[in-house]
């Protein structure tokens, strides 16, 4: 019922402020979304009854009725081919709302100017994606791997190559992006995780993606991992697989990338030395559309609400936040100098740690005009949203009031 609620007081929202405007036209899309789910399995229902009937009718005045079932035929036909139709624009109307009805408005508070996602700083002329942001998602999501499988011929073993990036499936408008801007490679859905990926396989293609990472380099410690599978690719691209003496100086690389090699692989190539891992170095400078791609991957905007002795007795605390393996961890303090705001801190367990912004005013003047001024691409700028909108009701105080923390909970969930 809150859900309901939440919906019902946003379409009879009367104001104009164009991102909050947008928000209402999201709840509209979700809206229809599960009507659109209900009139399919409603449609079925009624091709089932229509054919049942269209049979026994058939049986009994297959003379008289000829025309009628003729007609019958075609409306179920044509009925039957706007169903996957249907069913697709279902599937994907969250993913496409927040691309229609978020991204054509600019955020504008009283103290910031108006920024247009089509801002030529951000999207080329030809409309792809920045070069820079690519990379910065790929240094967060992207995955260069190398299979080594038991085949049939001279050396025994296969070598494939393959260059992925998994998001969860309200991220699949974005995936395209990325393959259009590539031009190479294959979008995937796998519904029972309710993930995509976006993967390159085939030589021609991986050489497209290589030289994309050589004119803009990642700057996390993954660089290390394409560095490798580059000269693992450029052997593939020679045939040196195809000997016994290629496979191993493959085998070779492969054992220092990603997590190393399989136990079966370390069995079947006992004597295996591998290859010294290259040296990454702290970039120069970090390019905001580089910023804006990692973000989009391993940033959060966090609205936490808290139990404590005020007037309401609750609290509020806004939190920005970069997650990342602890070997980059000079690279999160970097990130720190150059937004000029939070720390970095490794994580009492594991292998994370995370680079934090709290002070409201860095969210405020810092972290909010940076994401404004580049803006997020991805299904996190649903996100982003939800997180001006709440700083917007603390810069006027209305979280320390019943009815302000009421709206703000609406926002969040």
């Amino acid at each position: 019922m809150l859900w309901v609620y939440h919906i019902y007081s946003n379409l009879n929202y009367k104001g104009n402020n164009p991102f909050l405007s947008s928000l209402v036209g999201i709840n509209y899309i979700f809206l229809i979304n599960n009507y659109m789910i209900l009139l399919s399995l409603l449609i079925n229902l009624i091709f089932d009854l229509l054919l049942v009937v269209g049979y026994y009718i058939g049986k009994i005045l297959p003379n008289f009725l000829l025309g009628l079932s003729l007609l019958l035929s075609t409306v179920l036909v044509t009925m039957y081919m706007f169903i996957p139709v249907m069913d697709i624009f279902s599937l994907n109307l969250q993913t496409l709302a927040y691309h229609f009805m978020v991204l054509p408005f600019s955020i504008v508070t009283s103290d910031r100017k108006s920024i247009s996602t089509g801002s030529k700083r951000f999207i080329s002329t030809s409309g792809k994606l920045n070069p820079y942001y690519i990379t910065g998602f790929v240094d967060a999501e992207g995955c260069f791997s190398v299979s080594i499988v038991n085949k049939k011929g001279k050396t025994g073993w296969g070598v494939r190559a393959e260059f992925t990036v998994k998001l969860q499936k309200l991220d699949l408008a974005l995936l395209y992006k990325i393959r259009d801007f590539f031009g190479v490679g294959v979008v995937k859905i796998r519904a029972d995780i309710e993930s995509a990926f976006f993967s390159v396989t085939d030589l021609e293609g991986l050489k497209i993606i290589i030289r994309h990472f050589d004119n803009y380099p990642l700057i996390t410690k993954k660089q290390s991992d394409f560095l490798i599978f580059k000269m693992i690719v450029e052997k593939m691209a020679r045939q040196e697989h195809l000997s016994l003496e290629g496979l191993n100086n493959i085998v070779s690389l492969r054992a220092s990338l990603n997590w190393g090699l399989s136990e079966k692989l370390k069995v079947a190539f006992p004597a295996l030395v591998p290859f010294k891992r290259p040296d990454v170095a702290l970039p120069v400078s970090i390019d905001p559309n580089w910023l804006v791609g990692f973000t989009e991957g391993e940033g959060s905007f966090l609205v936490s609400v808290f139990k404590s002795n005020t007037k309401t007795g609750y609290a509020l605390r806004l939190k920005f936040q970069i997650t990342q393996h602890s070997r980059d961890a000079e690279l999160m303090k970097a990130i720190a100098v150059y937004l000029g705001c939070g720390g970095y801190k490794n994580r009492s367990q594991g292998t994370a740690g995370d680079f934090t912004v709290t002070n409201f005013s860095d969210i405020n003047d810092k972290i909010l005009s940076f994401y404004v001024q580049y803006p997020l691409l991805g299904y996190k700028l649903v996100s982003f949203n939800k997180f001006c909108q709440v700083a917007e009701l603390m810069k006027v105080k209305s979280h320390l009031t019943q009815e302000g923390l009421d709206k703000i909970r609406q926002i969040v969930l």
